[in-house]
Order: structure tokens, then sequence, then C-alpha cells
């Protein structure tokens, strides 16, 4: 069974985004045009965005623009509740969902602070469905690792997640000056279906699987990590030397007694010099592990 055919439907979704998230929809934007560039049509295509301020769609526009896309589909931008009756009613023989944005400590972030998507209620959503025979579920988001360890054997259908991170945030970053900050799990899945060449067959079985997409975009995006681990220690190092030289002027302010707005205003730049670090040692110190559920399925599973 082919994933890359009319018989796979694919979902993007998108539960919660504000203006300043934008490189989510350009993750989902990438990804659709890799899903084009393979043959897939647009009407096999679902985005479920939480667009409450009507944004996603120049979003979109914007980054095809930036892209020099020619022909790209016209997509309807659907709302993130919708995913339980297009899963349910879906007659295709495969589903694949990528979920994109952010995730929280008990599920996937949605408009409802107190209510996100959590595992039980997400592995239901994707149980009502009785026509299709499988269900691929990458889960891009922070603290994907909340869906593991959760009871997906011998369903029907069958049922596979894959998880950019455990118990951890996941990381975006820019590749380049002209790149979006993307989610890095994501861009190395779309690269390995975009190449789908003998080196893209990780495991050397001849065949282009989940489990092999797994593998490669897990190992690209640790390899970044590593990369960007090596620069945030130095830079880190940096803003210890900046943060200490700033503090050593406050306590001379408060040493000298001087006008309160001045004490006010070094403290401010402290303040703004330790968020910037906390930042940097967010990246530092992150793990990000991908990990795989039913890793059995994910080798029958093939792209193409």
């Amino acid at each position: 069974m082919m994933l890359l055919s009319d018989n796979t439907l694919w979902i993007f979704l998108l539960a919660y985004f504000e203006d300043a998230d934008n490189r989510f929809i350009s993750d989902i934007t990438n990804g659709v045009i890799c899903l084009e560039n393979n043959g897939i049509k647009s009407e096999n295509i679902h985005l479920l965005i939480d667009d409450r301020r009507n944004t996603a769609k120049g979003y979109i526009t914007d980054f095809v623009k930036e892209s020099n896309i020619k022909n790209f589909g016209d997509y309807y931008i659907e709302s993130p509740y919708n995913l339980k009756n297009i899963i349910k009613n879906s007659s295709h023989e495969n589903i694949v969902i990528f979920v994109v944005g952010h995730g929280c400590k008990n599920g996937i972030r949605t408009d409802d602070k107190e209510n996100p998507i959590k595992p039980y209620q997400f592995i239901q959503d994707l149980k009502s469905n009785k026509t299709s025979k499988n269900i691929v579920v990458y889960l891009s988001q922070c603290f994907a690792g909340i869906f593991n360890h959760i009871n997906i054997v011998n369903n029907k259908p069958n049922i596979l997640f894959v998880g950019a991170t455990d118990l951890h945030p996941s990381i975006s970053h820019k590749q380049n000056a002209d790149s979006w900050s993307a989610n890095l799990f994501l861009l190395y899945l779309f690269d390995w279906i975009n190449k789908l060449s003998p080196e893209m067959d990780i495991d050397g079985d001849g065949e282009y699987t989940v489990i092999d997409s797994y593998k490669y975009a897990g190992i690209m995006t640790n390899n970044c990590c590593s990369g960007y681990k090596t620069i945030a220690f130095e830079e880190a190092l940096d803003w210890v030397n900046i943060r200490r030289k700033e503090l050593t002027i406050l306590s001379e302010l408060y040493r000298n007694n001087c006008p309160i707005n001045l004490i006010a205003l070094q403290t401010r730049k402290v303040e703004a010099i330790e968020r910037k670090l906390e930042s940097i040692q967010d990246i530092h110190y992150n793990i990000q592990e991908p990990w795989i559920s039913n890793p059995e399925l994910a080798i029958k599973l093939k792209f193409k």
C-alpha cells in the first residue's frame, strides 16, 4: 500500500496560532508544496487551521510568492474542530496527519488554553473511522511524547505515531538568512519525501517506508541541533559576560544612591539580557529525541 497516491488523505492540523506564529503556516505551506510536487491532488489535502483572524490565507500566499511557486492549489481553510468529522467520514485507504504548532504539557494547544487536545480524545477521533486501513500521525509540536506509550495495538484502523521530540520542546530554526524559522523535524521529513532516492532508503531494504522517514528526519534534526548547541553555548558565554558587566553597573547605581529612574532603566536592561540568556539556554539544554510507536506498521507502510 503506497501513501503517495489518491488512496491517501493528507491533513495538516494547526489547532492554535497567533500572527507571531506565522512560521507554522510556512511549515504547512512547505509541506503542501512537497505533496503537490509528488503528485498529490489538492482535493486530497485538508488544512485545519485556527484562523480566527483570517490571516492564514495571506501567509500562505506570501510564502508561495517568496518561493516562486507558479502552480499552487486553491485551499479552503477549515476549523480544527472539523478534524473528527473529516476522519470519521473519510473513505481513503490511508490517512496521514501532520500536527503543527504548539504542544503543551498535557496535549496539543488549542484556542482554549484550559482544554488542549489530549491523547485519549485524539485516539477516539482516529478510531471513529471504520473504513480506512491505516492512520499515520506525525507530531511536530513540543512535548509530543505526551502521545507516546498509549494503547494503539490491535486497533482498526491501524494507528501509528511519529513524534519529533519526547517530553521536551521541539526546535525551530532558520536554515539561512532567507528561510523562515522552520520546525526542523518537519523540514527534514518533507525533504525526505521530496528526494525519495536510493540514499533515502535508510535501512537498505529497497523500500521507502515510514520508518525511513522517521530515521532520516530524526538524524538530520539531531545533527542540526548539535551544531546549534555549539553556537548557543558560545553565545551564552558572551551574554553571561554582558550580564555581569550590567549587574556591576546596577550595583554602582544603588551604591551611589542614583536617581530611581536611572536604576529602573538599568534594571530593565538587565532583565532583557536575562531573557535573552534564558532563550539561548533553552536551545543549549534542550533534548530533542524523536520516537515512533507501532514500528512494525512503520516498516510495512511505503510512501512509493
